[in-house]
C-alpha cells in the first residue's frame, strides 16, 4: 500500500486548509477542496514550506534535480496533517529550525520559555516572529489554518502541477521563518540557498511561485502589527 496521500479521499484537514488559504495563484482551491471531500480529479498531495528570513526580504530555496530552484517540499503521507508534512519536508531538505508564521486575522497569546513550545505571535514586519516570554499579538485581515505544531500558520494553495503533465499534484504551502545565519544541511544532490525575493528564479513547473512568494511577503509586511 502506498504511503502517499492520494485524492480523491475524505480528508477534512486538507479541505479546511484549501478553504482558509490566503492565496490561490493557480486557481486550484476548489479542485483541492472537492478532491479532499471525496470527489473530483485524482492526484497526490504535495506540501511545501515558504521559508522567509525574519525581515521578509529573502526566501530559502532548494535545487530540485527535475524542477530546478523551488521551495522545500514533497509528498504528504497518508493520514499526515498537512502542516506537519510541510514542517517535516522543510526539516529533511534544509536541516533548519523554522517557526510558523502567524496567519492574518488572528490573536494568539501564551506564556513561553523560548524552547519552541510556546504560542507564536507577530511582532512587526522588520523584526519578525517572537517565541519567548509572555507573548500576545494581533494581525489583521484573513483567516487561520491550525495545525499540530505550536503556532498559527498561513497556507497558500498551489497546483495542480505542470500543465500537460501525466500526473496531477495538489499542493499546500505553509509560511515559516528561519535564521539565515544558521547553517543549512541540505540533502545530497539538492543544494539549498537563500535568495532575495526580487531575485527568485522562475520555475518552469510552477511558473507563478516566484510572484506568489513576493506578494505573500508583501502582505505579511503590510498586516503584521503588535497588540
Amino acid at each position: 500500500m502506498s504511503r502517499r496521500q492520494l485524492l480523491p479521499a475524505f480528508c477534512p484537514a486538507l479541505a479546511d486548509a484549501a478553504d482558509r488559504a490566503l492565496a490561490d495563484p493557480y486557481r486550484s482551491r476548489r479542485r483541492l477542496a472537492a478532491a479532499a471531500c471525496g470527489s473530483g480529479e485524482a492526484g497526490e498531495v504535495v506540501v511545501a514550506g515558504w521559508v522567509y528570513d525574519p525581515e521578509l526580504t529573502r526566501t530559502l530555496l532548494v535545487r530540485h534535480p527535475r524542477f530546478g530552484w523551488l521551495s522545500p517540499g514533497g509528498r504528504l503521507w497518508a493520514g499526515e496533517e498537512p502542516l506537519a508534512g510541510a514542517l517535516r519536508e522543510v526539516t529533511e531538505e534544509t536541516g533548519l529550525t523554522v517557526t510558523p508564521v502567524p496567519a492574518t486575522g488572528t490573536t494568539a497569546t501564551g506564556t513561553g520559555t523560548g524552547t519552541g513550545t510556546t504560542s507564536v505571535t507577530a511582532t512587526t514586519g522588520t523584526t519578525g516572529i517572537t517565541v519567548a516570554g509572555t507573548v500576545s499579538g494581533r494581525v489583521r485581515a484573513g483567516t487561520v489554518v491550525p495545525g499540530p505544531v505550536s503556532g498559527i500558520v498561513a497556507a497558500v494553495v498551489l497546483g495542480p502541477a505542470t500543465p500537460g503533465a501525466t500526473e496531477r499534484a495538489y499542493g499546500l504551502a505553509y509560511a515559516f521563518t528561519a535564521d539565515p545565519a544558521a547553517p543549512v544541511r541540505a540533502e545530497q544532490g539538492q543544494p539549498a540557498r537563500w535568495f532575495a525575493l526580487d531575485a527568485v528564479p522562475r520555475c518552469a513547473a510552477f511558473p507563478l511561485d516566484h510572484l506568489a512568494l513576493r506578494r505573500h511577503a508583501e502582505l505579511l509586511r503590510a498586516t503584521w502589527t503588535t497588540a
